[in-house]
């Protein structure tokens, strides 16, 4: 039943385009009063894209027209100089693709890799605007802040 005890999440773009879902109070654990009056936009959570999404999009805007599974790893790994699992770039792929950010294909198959097909990747408008906003988002955070380690006090 809506209205009486719930709350709207919105999963959009950082420009409000998306879909919204109601989930009942009993289904969640409310650390807040809920705005349950007329106008459910007060209950709205924004979620953008995460920093292995958006390395995954850059490396496959990168690599251009030989963007493919192996190659973005690849480039991600050289990149970060962090190593990534190719189930979990194959995950992203999948649910960057659902969320309409990249589109995959199979190309043709190579002697090179054993007669097995290439997973190609091209990243859709919507993905380019995503990983913009993205990364101006965090310019704009990082606005002030040096990270030079001889300027950063930690404390422990």
């Amino acid at each position: 039943m809506r209205g009486s005890k719930g709350v709207f999440i919105r999963f959009c773009d950082p420009r409000g385009h998306g879909d919204s879902i109601y989930v009942a109070a009993s289904l969640v654990e409310v650390t807040m009063p809920l705005d349950i009056g007329r106008h459910y936009n007060h209950n709205v959570v924004v979620i953008m894209l995460g920093e292995f999404e958006y390395l995954l999009l850059t490396a496959a805007v990168r690599l251009g027209d030989d963007a493919y599974g192996a190659a973005i790893r690849q480039e991600m790994e050289t990149t970060t100089s962090r190593r990534c699992s190719i189930g979990a770039l194959y995950t992203t792929l999948d649910r960057l693709e659902k969320k309409g950010l990249l589109k995959t294909w199979m190309g043709e198959a190579t002697p090179q890799r054993g007669g097995r097909a290439k997973r190609m990747v091209r990243v859709t408008a919507k993905g380019v605007q995503e990983a913009t906003a993205f990364y101006n988002t965090v310019v704009r955070a990082s606005r002030g802040v040096s990270w030079e380690t001889s300027r950063v006090v930690v404390r422990s």
